[in-house]
């Protein structure tokens, strides 16, 4: 994307319960976008999580097809998130999906509210 990024993603729910998605620009924490980091090493995700000092999100502005208000157990969504904005050459890129609110009780081996910073990382060529 010239005047911006892109990615193509898919989020599976392989839960017994049902998450709440609903519109990722209602609130500053439903954003799904981009971290942008040093290394593609789990460990500085592990570290910078457990520090505090994860980077800035840069939040998607568009979805095609837009998101599910509710991402049922078992089922998936896919699609390209974007938005304008450069992004920093040769850094490591995770994906973030979140805040994914539990419709119903978890019980106690879920949590009710769930931001997911992906395994993977991907290292920006230019």
């Amino acid at each position: 994307m010239r005047d911006g990024w892109k990615a193509w993603v898919r989020l599976t729910n392989k839960t017994s319960v049902a998450y709440e998605v609903g519109d990722p620009r209602a609130t500053i924490d439903r954003s799904f976008g981009l971290m942008l980091f040093e290394t593609g090493s789990a460990s500085e995700l592990e570290s910078r999580n457990a520090e505090g000092t994860l980077p800035a999100l840069r939040p998607a502005t568009r979805y095609k097809p837009a998101l599910p208000k509710i991402l049922e157990s078992q089922g998936s969504w896919h699609g390209v998130i974007s938005a304008p904005g450069s992004l920093v050459a040769r850094s490591w890129v995770r994906v973030v999906f979140g805040t994914l609110t539990a419709v119903g009780s978890t019980g106690d081996v879920l949590d009710d509210r769930v931001i997911w910073i992906t395994d993977h990382a991907y290292r920006l060529r230019r």
